[in-house]
């Protein structure tokens, strides 16, 4: 039975004034709405430009098409600490259990060959990491690409945090603070491979992402979907949207607001109506995961909790809390 087409609450944030606006309000309640009821939502107005966006989407192509061994050669670690780099297809494995073990972790490890290679550019602190960055002889113009691009995605990342601030009752620059050491900035190139299409065979598992938020552009070839709670749990198409930024809510920023905005579970499979002739295209989609200064303690917001809602979450390291999660894409089994 093929799933309903899904729309995503679009909000246009264009005219944030930083609270100052006269529609600043309404911006605001529209996004923590749609946070709280999907998770999800479509940005328009954003001020990313799209020759930034081209520009990142042609050297992803790029990337992707060097000889294996020169991107073995930007390999990722597997530990969760250092992840940035190329992870060949079937390396890492996405999973929602932290604690899988025994035949279901035996099952993931084993089963159907990983339908998608991805890179983590390396850019620390705003600038080039040359341990996990193509040298420039070899793809001329990728850093700078991802820098400026990334560097665009960092200022609509704050500018949503500031209208979700306006949105919960705090003060527009109640997440300010946690960002004076810097943002965390991590760019994907998520490369889906083409080839036979496979009934049953989805192109990555149902999963949350675990930071605070995804700003996601993605091809036209589309295959996101979204659990919708309204429609009993049950995963909708939210294909892409023209000169939008599909953007979700992670765990970490779902913990902090005490739940308040919703973690998403979603997933990526092969549309249907996408297979010609028995082939699937490939599918390329690049989020940049952004999120606070390094080590930051995630604790429940004030105004989020009270005598009627109690914390629902301990403090927490940020920091170490993703690299447990991150090392959870690249399983191992435990000793016997």
């Amino acid at each position: 039975m093929p799933h309903a087409t899904y729309a995503l609450p679009i909000i246009d944030v264009e005219d944030f004034k930083d609270g100052l606006g006269e529609n600043d309000r309404t911006i605001a309640s529209s996004l923590v709405a749609a946070f709280h009821d999907r998770g999800f939502a479509y940005i328009t107005g954003h001020g990313v430009t799209q020759d930034k966006i081209d520009g990142v989407f042609e050297q992803a192509r790029r990337f992707m098409s060097l000889p294996t061994q020169a991107k073995m050669a930007l390999l990722a670690g597997t530990d969760g600490v250092d992840t940035k780099g190329y992870s060949y297809p079937g390396m890492a494995k996405v999973t929602q259990n932290a604690e899988m073990d025994g035949a279901d972790l035996d099952k993931l490890v084993h089963g159907a060959p990983g339908m998608n290679e991805t890179f983590r550019v390396g850019i620390v602190n705003g600038k080039s990491d040359p341990e996990r960055m193509p040298k420039e002889e070899d793809l001329p113009g990728f850093a700078e690409a991802f820098i400026t691009w990334s560097d665009e995605c960092v200022q609509v990342y704050h500018r949503l945090l500031r209208i979700i601030a306006l949105g919960l009752g705090s003060d527009v620059t109640y997440f300010d603070r946690f960002h004076l050491a810097g943002t965390v900035r991590t760019p994907t190139i998520q490369h889906y491979l083409g080839g036979v299409a496979q009934a049953g065979h989805g192109r990555l598992n149902e999963h949350t992402d675990y930071g605070y938020l995804t700003l996601l552009f993605q091809d036209s070839v589309g295959g996101l979907e979204v659990v919708d709670a309204a429609k009993n749990n049950e995963f909708v198409r939210a294909p892409p949207v023209d000169k939008a930024i599909t953007v979700n809510v992670g765990d970490m920023l779902s913990r902090w607001t005490n739940g308040i905005l919703k973690s998403t579970m979603h997933r990526v499979s092969a549309p249907p109506d996408a297979v010609k002739d028995g082939v699937l295209p490939e599918r390329y989609s690049i989020p940049c995961f952004c999120g606070p200064s390094p080590n930051t303690i995630v604790d429940t917001m004030p105004g989020t909790y009270g005598p009627n809602r109690p914390k629902l979450y301990p403090p927490v390291n940020g920091t170490e809390h993703i690299q447990m999660r991150q090392a959870k894409m690249y399983p191992k089994k435990k000793a016997q």
